[in-house]
């Protein structure tokens, strides 16, 4: 069996405006258009000019991450896209995923995605490693990631 992806949104390149912060904690609530029992994420830095550490990542069925499934430190190349490695996490089609990334380190963030619509993908950032970041769902404010 070959993987398949179950939600894909290209990132925008942000090259002219990095982000650049001292730690970064965010949270991704995603809604798989597939179903599985083990899991993976792909992380871009496409446009990066360093390399991009992520010291934990996690995957939930809550946005507290209450009984996370810890996926691990991760580090992404400039230029490159990872595929972290495969966890036993069930997803259901429809049903949303949280996805927390926390970075401990200063760093600068070139790859940025956003929304507006809420209900099949959202996001929010802390400028701190140990919080977890609170999701907006009101349409009329933009939901970001890096």
């Amino acid at each position: 069996m070959e993987w398949q992806s179950a939600y894909y949104q290209v990132p925008h390149d942000f090259s002219a405006y990095p982000f650049s912060y001292p730690q970064l904690s965010q949270l991704v609530k995603v809604t798989p258009f597939l179903s599985g029992e083990t899991t993976r994420l792909m992380m871009t830095n496409h446009y990066g000019k360093a390399p991009l550490t992520f010291e934990r990542v996690a995957i939930a069925n809550q946005p507290t991450m209450a009984g996370a499934t810890e996926v691990g430190a991760v580090t992404i190349q400039p230029g490159q896209t990872l595929a972290t490695t495969p966890v036993d996490f069930q997803v259901e089609a429809g049903r949303p995923v949280y996805v927390l990334m926390v970075a401990e380190r200063p760093q600068t963030y070139y790859d940025y995605t956003c929304t507006f619509e809420p209900s099949w993908v959202n996001a929010g950032v802390a400028r701190q490693a140990g919080k977890v970041p609170r999701l907006n769902d009101r349409w009329r404010v933009r939901k970001s990631w890096l």
